[in-house]
This record gives C-alpha cells, structure tokens and sequence, in this order.
C-alpha cells in the first residue's frame, strides 16, 4: 500500500489527482466517523466536516509532505470544523446532552463506559492528549490497526506499540474522567474497540474528492470560474450524472491550469534576462574596480617615491650647525641652550651626513672654560662627526696643550 506521504508528494508536487482521491478513499471512513461522533449523528453535518477537512487537505498538501501518517491531523481537522459547527448551531444542544449525560452516568443502574456515553465527550477528550498519544489511539482503535501494524506504521515493535497504547489509554481515562465519565482501562478498551461501524453515504467519497480538487484549483482562477466549477460538480454527482459532464469541468480547469504555467514560464524567462543583464553589470563593476585600486596602488608608489626624494634632498643639504660654549659652561646649538643629552644626540644625527655635506663649528665665548670647550670638540670627534672646525679665542699655547 502506497504511503500516505507518497500520495500527497504526487498530488502536491504532480498534481495527481488519482493519489488525492487514493487518500480520500482511504481516510474518509475514518473522518466521516469521527464527524459523526462529534455532531451526535447528525449525518449531513459530518458530510459538511469531511467535505471542509478533506479541502483543508488539499490545499496544505504541500506543507504535509513530510507526514507518513495523516490520522493524527485529520482527527484535529475534524475536531476545528466541528468546533466551528457547534459553536453556531449546536452549543445549546450540547449543554441540555452533557446534563442529561451527565445525569444519566449517576444512575446506579447505567453500565461503566457504554457507547452512547463516550461518544459525545471522546474526541474532545482525544485532542487534549499530545499529538503522540492520540496518534496511537486513533490508529489502534478508530482505524481498527493491530499491534504489530500499529508498530510499523509508528516506528516501534509490537510491544512497544502496546505499551505506547496502554499509557495513552491511562491519559485519555483522565481526560474522560473530567468530563464525568469513569471506567477501568479494559472496560474502556472494550468500548473503544466495539463501537459500531459506520457506513459512509453512497457517492460522498466522489463528491468530496472533486469537490476538494475544484477548490484548491480554483484558489487562483477567480470567483467565477469557481462558482461555475462548484455549482456543475454539484449538480453532476449529487444527483448522479455523467461522467462526460465531470471530465468538462476537470478539461476546462487544466486549461485555466495550463495558461496559468505558461504565463508563470514567461515570467521566470524574463528573470533569467534581467540576471543576465545584471551579471553583466556586476563584470563592468568587477573590472573598474580593479582599475582603481591600480590607480590607488601607483599613486602610493608615486607618494613614496616624493618622500623618499624629499629625504635625499634634505640629507644632501649642506648642514653647517654652530656649537658654542658660555663662561658659564652652557651649551648653544645654533643659539638654542641644550642639555648634555640633547647635544650628543644632535652628534650622532650629524654624523649620519655624507662627509663633504656637513660640518660642525665650535665657538667659545671670552672667558670660557676650557675643559667645557675640550669635552664638546672630544665628544663630536667620538660620534666620527666628519668635520669639527673650531673657531676659539684662547692663549696659543693654551689651546695648543689640549688640541
């Protein structure tokens, strides 16, 4: 048996519509039995919320693909339409059943958990479980799954899947217990398992499946078009007419289906030119940009090349600085007064200037200290400054004795 992942991938993605009805014949018994439960046997009113659950289906196909089992979201399905019906047409009604209902379970004389009992609080007691539970109970006991089929379709052995029923069956017993309706577990199971079969009307399976179909193709067709669809369905299958009249409304609407393709063809078309025509562009960017960082790139080089003569120049330049000392054994560099320190660094940077580029010229002022004198002239020719030329006012053989 196909899965029923399978089936709405084929619908969804192919737009089969032999897989849509493939899962409405598989899953209406269940649904129709499940709205039935949930309007008290109102028969048209469970046809309405399989009709509206089954559209429902068609038209999320596409988000459901990933589902290998339906039961679980046909049941929660079931459960919003018929929460819809009977909060406007059924809510007082329900009131005056649960009272009776209710009255009735005090009875002494009423047996624990019969059918009639269950039936109109059980599937409101179902969707409060979590999505796992009710997913096993609905498989084992209203799609009527044995253990071991129950265990495959979920993933689990035989036991496994047992086991999974009987705590899920603890929670519903509570859920039940809530709403005034209290039995054992196998008094509950039993219930559950002989509940009486229901019969789905003659022709409902068709009619929802080209129902179903016509809706979710008409989505995107306009009003008209759907009200044509919907009023020739109805008129053809509920009073049993041709099957020429049925394939006309499914030709006509793969038609509308077919220029809706081609129109969205056209349109992916004209996407790929203007990509096209973008890549393009993006090429022209790509290669200007690249041309300015060249430019950028050359211009750096032309600023380091500036620096670099600027630097030449400055060191070819003839430096000629003037050291003179004080009476007062103060150092002037070219008239500014400088430490000790300072004046050696000012040696070392002298020293670094091509020989025939510099020179350096050491004064003294009447009066100064000769030792002073004699450390400046001794320190610059430590530095290997290149030329020291001294211009000096001392006694002849005094200046003689220390240089």
């Amino acid at each position: 048996m196909t899965a029923d992942a399978e089936l709405l991938r084929r619908y969804a993605l192919d737009h089969s519509q032999a897989a849509f009805a493939e899962l409405v014949h598989r899953h209406l018994p269940f649904v129709y039995a499940a709205a039935l439960r949930q309007t008290n046997g109102a028969a048209h009113r469970a046809e309405d919320i399989a009709q509206t659950v089954f559209i429902d289906l068609a038209r999320k196909a596409r988000l459901l693909t990933g589902r290998d089992n339906l039961a679980g979201w046909l049941h929660t399905g079931v459960h919003h339409a018929a929460a819809h019906l009977k909060r406007t047409e059924q809510r007082r009604e329900r009131r005056e059943h649960e009272a009776h209902t209710m009255q009735h379970l005090h009875s002494p004389d009423t047996p624990p958990t019969d059918w009639d009992q269950l039936r109109p609080v059980i599937d409101d007691a179902l969707h409060e479980l979590p999505e796992r539970d009710r997913q096993v109970l609905l498989l084992r006991f209203f799609q009527g799954l044995a253990f071991a089929d129950l265990g495959r379709r979920v993933g689990l052995s035989k036991d496994a899947a047992r086991m999974r029923v009987e705590r899920a069956l603890d929670k519903l017993r509570a859920g039940l217990a809530r709403r005034h309706v209290t039995s054992t577990a196998s008094a509950l199971s039993v219930a559950l398992l002989h509940q009486p079969a229901v019969a789905v009307p003659a022709g409902l399976a068709a009619k929802i499946t080209g129902t179903a179909l016509a809706a979710t193709a008409a989505a995107g067709l306009g009003t008209t078009l759907l009200e044509t669809i919907m009023h020739t369905l109805k008129s053809n299958l509920l009073l049993g007419g041709s099957i020429a009249a049925a394939t006309a409304v499914v030709a006509s609407w793969q038609h509308q289906a077919n220029a809706q393709t081609r129109a969205e063809i056209e349109r992916l078309h004209e996407s790929n030119r203007a990509l096209a025509g973008l890549a393009a562009d993006n090429t022209r960017l790509a290669e200007r940009t690249a041309a300015a960082d060249q430019l950028r790139q050359a211009a750096a080089g032309l600023s380091a090349l500036q620096t670099d003569a600027a630097l030449a120049a400055a060191l070819a330049k003839p430096v000629h600085p003037t050291v003179t000392v004080t009476r007062q054994s103060t150092i002037f560099w070219d008239d500014q007064p400088i430490t000790l320190d300072e004046f050696v660094q000012r040696l070392r940077q002298l020293s670094q200037q091509p020989a025939g580029a510099s020179a350096l010229i050491v004064r003294a002022e009447p009066g100064a200290n000769l030792m002073s004198v004699a450390y400046v002239v001794d320190e610059a020719r430590k530095t290997k400054v290149a030329n020291v030329v001294t211009d000096l006012q001392f006694p002849q053989n005094e200046a003689t004795n220390w240089f």
